[in-house]
């Protein structure tokens, strides 16, 4: 009867994990969740009008439209420093990658080769992948930490003109707008980081497959001189063995060698008197 060897994994079950555990579900739902939750953030924030006559204990008068205009003036002029900031620092960063990329990858496939002639090209262009993931994702937090800043700065000075309540929603705005950045940057960060960790498992088993062989185990085996030799060189003796797999044992398994003979000595030469005439010597000892 032929059998089938079962349970070796394929090139698209080695991609997920192969338990169904609730692992990945965590993962996505925590990262997800955390995006989500500072978009509610921002949206608080971004409820915030700029009017200082708008915040409780104020009156609408010629004095508040003045300071209006000076904090939209100074809101503009800070957003526009800090998009130009950003600029600036991106294109060094973006430098910084394409020199690193390369290299990092070249260095990587070549210190961890085999041969001189076969360099490890799929971990050195995963390395340098992983790096570049890495910089796009730290890039892509210092803007959204960047822009949310800016915009929450002139939200926590219209909130803090309130002659009543004015450490009280400075302080609220200001905290809202530190949430935005922390969990917007940690769901980013988990979803990248569990999705680059999906790419370099599905790539590593593309590059060592294990295909799927099946195995017939013989039915019928006839027994031979050679077959029954393998037997006398078993520790354990075959009737010890169940008869139900005693033929796939004398096919399969190879012969044990033969363990080696003792070394003799030869009798040692005696010349002259030194020789023993009362005393006989066989393989060098004494009796």
């Amino acid at each position: 009867m032929d059998t089938v060897l079962a349970g070796v994994p394929t090139l698209h079950e080695s991609c997920v994990p192969k338990s169904p555990d609730n692992s990945t579900v965590i993962i996505v739902v925590t990262g997800v969740v955390g995006i989500l939750f500072s978009l509610l953030l921002l949206s608080q924030v971004a409820a915030v009008k700029l009017d200082i006559a708008s915040v409780p204990g104020t009156k609408r008068s010629k004095e508040s439209e003045e300071s209006n205009l000076k904090l939209v003036e100074l809101y503009n002029a800070i957003s526009i420093g800090a998009s130009s900031f950003l600029n600036a620092e991106y294109k060094l960063c973006a430098l910084f990658v394409v020199v690193v990329f390369p290299a990092l990858s070249v260095l990587i496939a070549w210190g961890d080769k085999t041969s001189e002639a076969s360099w490890a090209w799929p971990t050195g262009l995963l390395s340098g992948l992983s790096f570049v993931v890495g910089a796009v994702t730290s890039m892509l937090c210092g803007f959204i930490g960047m822009r949310v800043a800016v915009f929450s700065n002139a939200r926590c000075t219209v909130g803090a003109c309130s002659p009543t309540v004015g450490w009280t929603d400075s302080f609220n705005t200001a905290f809202k707008a530190g949430g935005v950045m922390g969990f917007s940057l940690t769901g980013i960060a988990l979803l990248s980081l569990y999705a680059l960790i999906c790419v370099l498992r599905c790539a590593r088993s593309r590059a060592t497959p294990r295909p799927t062989v099946p195995m017939h185990a013989p039915t019928h085996v006839e027994w031979t001189p050679q077959s029954v030799s393998v037997w006398d060189s078993f520790t354990v003796p075959p009737s010890h063995t169940p008869p139900s797999t005693r033929p796939l044992l004398a096919r399969a398994l190879p012969p044990r060698p033969l363990p080696p003979r003792p070394l003799t000595r030869a009798p040692p030469i005696y010349r002259g008197s030194a020789a023993p005439s009362s005393r006989t010597t066989r393989l060098g000892c004494s009796t």
